[in-house]
């Protein structure tokens, strides 16, 4: 059995009593269509980004009409209906460039041992820098002026096994 398919059994037994979605099957088909759509995978991740909020796949779209693309959804996804599209600022891309942009950063102002990891957040449309303990003044005038205003969002704590404590600071 493979991860993905353990993951759905699980899903089914522990949500039941909704409608089913297999995640997998809808980002196959929505990746096949997207490609179609853009060319390649390269093309895009250029212009889009893509997540799940619960079982809705969202497609974050920064330019362009989307009336092919959204009907090349409808009739290429089985389940159409868990995929909506969202106007977007930023592409994966751009995610990709802004993250660099905030870790060299910190690392800069505060050092490696600080730095904890990033991610983006599609949702919030935010880097999530995680850092072992709060950052100086300098360095977050630094970000907002390398990265922007409201693009970083820097979360802090004490790391143990057993519980994390967190605070948020959003640049």
């Amino acid at each position: 059995v493979t991860r993905a398919v353990a993951a759905e059994v699980i899903y089914r037994h522990m949500r039941s009593d909704t409608q089913y979605i297999s995640h997998v099957q809808v980002e196959m088909q929505v990746m096949k269509a997207l490609t179609a759509e853009y060319g390649s995978t390269l093309a895009f991740f250029r212009q889009v980004t893509m997540y799940w909020n619960d079982d809705t796949l969202v497609l974050g779209i920064t330019e362009g009409s989307t009336k092919h693309l959204a009907e090349r959804l409808k009739n290429d996804v089985t389940r159409s209906d868990a995929v909506i599209i969202r106007r977007v600022h930023l592409s994966r891309n751009d995610y990709t460039q802004l993250m660099n942009r905030a870790v060299n950063c910190v690392v800069e102002g505060e050092g490696v041992q600080n730095y904890v990891g990033s991610v983006p957040d599609y949702f919030h449309e935010q880097i999530v820098l995680t850092m072992r303990r709060p950052v100086s003044e300098a360095t977050l005038q630094e970000l907002m002026k390398r990265v922007g205003e409201g693009l970083v969002r820097i979360e802090t704590g004490s790391y143990t096994p057993l519980r994390t404590h967190e605070t948020k600071a959003k640049l």
